[in-house]
């Protein structure tokens, strides 16, 4: 039985138990705090209180609950069979391709991260922000077997991890949300490797009129930063898939942000989205060369005039 806060570094392969009514926390908000490497039998709450990152290899069972309630990382990389609930509070619960949530319902909170990338799909209920200021993010490369309500900007999908392909199998309404679209290859043309894309095996219904998607260039280590192989030239990328069908896409609804995105060189086109049957594909577009060149002869005029009036 376990009742209190673990602040010490424990190596115990044994069974840990937390009965009914009782809470286990791992750590005091900084660095220290382990769990041991045996299975944990939750029947009260446990709870993760770390500021770095830590990876919990343990297998979690009972009806109890789990939090992330520090700043840092908590990768579960366990089979995980708990069926309580999941809230992260703050900071980030990555799930690893070895580990799984099958049973519990999840909860993330605006400042919070969820990224999913179980072998196993996360078929319980989650619900994405609720409340408070940042932003709530659900990412990952596992699929994901619910509805998701997303109906603010601060309800934020962000695939794979850098980058990678998200994938939803029922149907989805999604009334407001922003889209961290990840590229670290411009000239690639293979998704979840070179661009993020978001994948869904029932339909998409765009109900609402506020949408956002973020344009992330990142090198080629997948850091933010210039992004490789960029060149002045008409492309597209299919962004989001749905092969039950698309409906309510309006691109006048739809803010493209590339304030994160940078290459080398000028910039010269811009980003745009498209539906093209059950596909959402954006568009870098580039000027024609007269277009342009009459860009560039207002510019030097704006310029010419502004010197005139200062010389007066």
């Amino acid at each position: 039985m376990f009742c209190g806060r673990g602040a010490g570094s424990n190596s115990y392969s044994g069974l840990t138990t937390i009965n009914s009514g009782n809470s286990l926390r791992i750590g005091t908000g900084s660095i220290n705090g382990t769990l041991g490497t045996g299975s944990v039998s939750n029947a009260g709450t446990l709870s993760f209180n770390r500021s770095d990152l830590y990876t919990v290899t343990s297998a979690i069972s009972g009806a109890g609950a789990l939090s992330q309630i520090g700043t840092g990382t908590t990768t579960l990389s366990g089979s995980n069979t708990y069926t309580g609930t999941t809230s992260i509070t703050a900071g980030s619960l990555i799930v690893a391709s070895t580990g799984s949530l099958s049973s519990s319902a999840v909860s993330i909170s605006n400042g919070a991260t969820l990224r999913y990338n179980g072998s196993s799909s996360l078929a319980s209920s989650i619900t994405v922000g609720g409340g408070g200021s940042g932003r709530a993010v659900l990412g990952g490369t596992g699929t994901i077997n619910s509805e998701v309500a997303l109906n603010s900007l601060n309800d934020v999908l962000s695939p794979g991890n850098s980058p990678g392909i998200q994938n939803f199998t029922p149907s989805q309404t999604w009334s407001s949300f922003t889209y961290d679209w990840e590229l670290n290859n411009f000239t690639g043309t293979t998704a979840g490797v070179d661009f993020d894309q978001i994948s869904m095996a029932g339909a998409l219904n765009l109900s609402g009129r506020n949408y956002t998607l973020n344009v992330i260039s990142l090198t080629a280590g997948n850091v933010p930063g210039d992004v490789p192989d960029f060149t002045e030239v008409d492309t597209s990328w299919i962004i989001l898939t749905a092969s039950g069908g698309i409906s309510g896409f309006d691109d006048r609804e739809w803010l493209v942000d590339t304030n994160s995105f940078s290459a080398l060189g000028s910039i010269a086109g811009r980003f745009t989205i498209s539906q093209s049957g059950n596909k959402l594909i954006l568009n870098y577009v580039v000027p024609e060369p007269s277009t342009y060149a009459l860009l560039l002869l207002a510019g030097a005029g704006w310029l010419l005039l502004k010197r005139r009036k200062f010389a007066l």
